[in-house]
């Protein structure tokens, strides 16, 4: 499996603006205020409340800017500290793509034995993540390891996985950073499997579900090929693949598990103006199109009993949200409501 860009709609940009008493007013697009905060204070040598980052929205991100946000972050806040001048710095696509890491390439191998019913008997695998030339950002324990083998029986599936330093750029967390690789490999093992029994991929898998999820697996599958006319269309695909010798069509249903797991803690505060009575909300999360800033809104103004219209989210910042975790792994939006 190769190595995947980001391709943010906004690139890496920081503005900074030094204040009175050797401040700095910090906006830069991160996911994470709090990792950019401490990087720029160790690289000043200057303290951490000194430093105020504001951050009101992301062009997008896909965890491209979990970590190297810091890049941008420290060279402005390096250049308005000397300067003692307002610096901004756009960077260009073509920089990022030869400075910045990309999603994980990834290689294995593998051996599987099935019966004759295609249960699944034993499937052995050896995993190699190539994490570049540093272990800034691993995979294997984080994601890689946990996601796999998906929604299978674990008894009967065994693997090595390393991550690998190589020469390459230091590579970064892409969206499911780990989870994707682990679940395309275990899916391309039952299909190779599926493909030599000449079975069924779809009567293969729910055969070699895992005891614990069989329940769920069993509702989910049987209410998506209902809602999508499954069935019918399957057999749809196959007479059209009969009749056509150059173009072919297929359809497939692939259940798969996502660990959710919370990374740390958020803040959030809520203000309530007495005149009339609107409110302000500001939390720890990053809006980066998921719609978070949404959510929080909808969120209080059904705690409140109160017109949604009434509440405005204002931008993330250090001073109410200090030491929060990155926003990522997909478990933000519920988070910052709890």
């Amino acid at each position: 499996m190769e190595s995947q860009y980001h391709f943010c709609m906004e690139t890496l940009t920081c503005l900074v603006v030094p204040k009175d008493g050797d401040e700095l007013d910090v906006y830069c697009s991160t996911q994470s205020l709090m990792l950019v905060q401490e990087a720029i204070a160790q690289l000043l040598n200057i303290p951490e409340n000194k430093i105020n980052i504001s951050l009101r929205a992301l062009g997008g991100s896909y965890g491209f800017k979990l970590s190297r946000g810091n890049l941008v972050g420290c060279a402005v806040s390096l250049a308005a500290h000397l300067l003692n001048r307002p610096v901004r710095m756009i960077t260009k696509l073509e920089t990022l793509m030869e400075a910045t890491g990309k999603r994980y390439p990834c290689y294995f191998s593998y051996e599987a034995g099935v019966n004759n019913e295609g249960i699944i008997q034993y499937v052995n695998t050896d995993v190699y993540e190539d994490d570049g030339s540093a272990f800034n950002d691993p995979v294997v324990a984080f994601r890689t390891y946990s996601q796999y083998p998906n929604i299978y029986e674990l008894t009967t599936w065994g693997t090595k996985m390393q991550d690998v330093k190589t020469d390459k750029t230091c590579n970064i967390w892409a969206r499911s950073p780990g989870s994707l690789e682990a679940i395309t490999m275990s899916e391309h093992i039952v299909e190779h499997i599926a493909h030599e029994l000449r079975m069924d991929p779809l009567s293969l898998r729910m055969k070699n579900v895992d005891p614990q999820y069989v329940k769920s697996v069993d509702k989910m599958v049987s209410l998506v090929k209902e809602k999508s006319d499954f069935e019918n269309r399957k057999i749809y695909v196959e007479d059209f693949n009969k009749k056509n010798v150059w173009k072919k069509r297929g359809i497939s249903l692939v259940p798969m598990k996502f660990s959710l797991a919370s990374l740390g803690t958020f803040h959030a505060m809520v203000s309530i103006y007495r005149n009339d009575g609107t409110v302000a909300v500001t939390h720890a999360g990053v809006e980066m199109g998921q719609g978070i800033n949404t959510k929080a809104a909808q969120a209080c103004a059904a705690a409140l009993k109160i017109p949604l219209d009434k509440v405005r989210v204002k931008a993330t910042d250090n001073l109410t949200s200090p030491n929060d975790t990155p926003t990522g792994g997909s478990f933000t939006s519920e988070a910052i409501v709890l």
